[in-house]
């Protein structure tokens, strides 16, 4: 786990009120949740936070996937595509 603090002031720039323990934060395609001393995941908890990751990586493979597959479709040949030398 990756702990990064802001200050007072770095806080308050986000314009972030009434943050709840519950409550996730994304930014850039990455999620945070907020820790305080006494936060620390159940089991259960952690396995719902590993499959939800696991849903939202899914479909961004999904959705590259199919970028990828419409980038090439565009670069194909027509099928009746003859070549001179």
């Amino acid at each position: 786990m990756c702990e990064i603090h802001f200050t007072q002031a770095e806080w308050e720039e986000f314009g972030i009120h009434k943050l709840r323990s519950a409550d996730f934060i994304e930014s850039d395609g990455c999620y945070f949740k907020p820790v305080g001393k006494d936060d620390v995941l159940s089991p259960k908890h952690a396995v719902q936070v590993r499959k939800a990751t696991r849903k939202v990586l899914a479909e961004e493979a999904k959705n590259a996937l199919a970028a990828s597959a419409k980038a090439l479709a565009a670069l194909a040949l027509p099928q009746d595509a003859t070549f001179t030398r």
